[in-house]
């Protein structure tokens, strides 16, 4: 699943919470293998993030039980037309990763009725082919 989780924090106060986390929360937080692309948008920190809906439940109770105030969105059919891209950034080799792992026909298809047949990747083209 593809979220995305909009805070009111600077990255100044997301360091200043992140340096206050106990070893155990590091680790826990660690363990979840999330992969995950911060930004600043209008100077507050929004995250992306590429996690199963199980994991991606105990991140908000760890939100929550630090009081972080925040909005979410899954997004996973966005990513997938490409309504939502990530072209040259630092997060571009893992969002083409969970597009193979999660395309599927119908998506392609919605890509084609909201872009037009043109907007179509080359690795769309071959997916359609072998399908």
């Amino acid at each position: 699943m593809f979220y995305r989780v909009d805070t009111n924090l600077t990255k100044k106060q997301s360091d200043k919470i992140v340096e206050s986390l106990t070893p155990i929360e590091l680790e826990r937080l660690d363990s979840y293998k999330i992969k995950a692309y911060d930004i600043e948008i209008d100077g507050k920190l929004s995250s992306f993030v590429i996690t199963s809906r199980s994991i991606f439940t105990r991140l908000i109770i760890f939100l929550r039980q630090k009081e972080i105030e925040f909005d979410y969105k899954e997004i996973t059919d966005d990513v997938l037309i490409g309504d939502i891209q990530f072209k040259g950034t630092l997060f571009e080799n893992d969002v083409d990763d969970f597009i193979r792992e999660n395309l599927t026909v119908d998506h392609i298809l919605d890509k084609i009725n909201k872009f037009g047949i043109d907007s179509l990747t080359e690795y769309d083209k071959r997916f359609l082919e072998s399908h």
